[in-house]
């Protein structure tokens, strides 16, 4: 629970695949599906952006390698989420504003999501 009504109703919604209102975009988003880019354009960059994290060595800051792999899982799953969404209502330079959005929100942000993503990391380790 995020403490903000609006936002627990909207991850909620997600997260049992039922379409949902995003008041910051004004549109009905689909149900949350993992994708791929869907133009040769929009693979390119995110090849780029994947590789451009891996050789600037961003994935090797913090507090393991692996939390910082599902940081990127998540981030580029999101990423291409709102792509398509973008995409759909014809946006221009969609690309540029997720990866903007990308950035801002999740990326440069992980110090918040650091212990969600240790404790995923646990799960996984006491599962193998």
């Amino acid at each position: 629970m995020t403490g903000h009504p609006e936002l627990d109703t909207f991850f909620e919604s997600l997260q049992q695949g039922q379409p949902s209102y995003s008041h910051r975009m004004g549109v009905d988003w689909p149900k949350f599906e993992l994708l791929t880019p869907f133009s040769k354009a929009d693979r390119q960059a995110v090849g780029r952006y994947v590789r451009n994290l891996i050789h600037g060595k961003r994935l090797v800051i913090g507090p393991s390698l692996v939390c910082r792999l599902l940081l990127l899982a998540a981030a580029l799953a999101l990423l291409l989420f709102e792509l398509r969404l973008r995409r759909r209502l014809e946006e221009p330079n969609a690309l540029e504003r997720v990866f903007e959005i990308c950035e801002e929100r999740i990326v440069s942000q992980c110090m918040d999501l650091e212990p969600l993503l240790l404790e995923v990391e646990e799960i996984l380790v006491s599962e193998s």
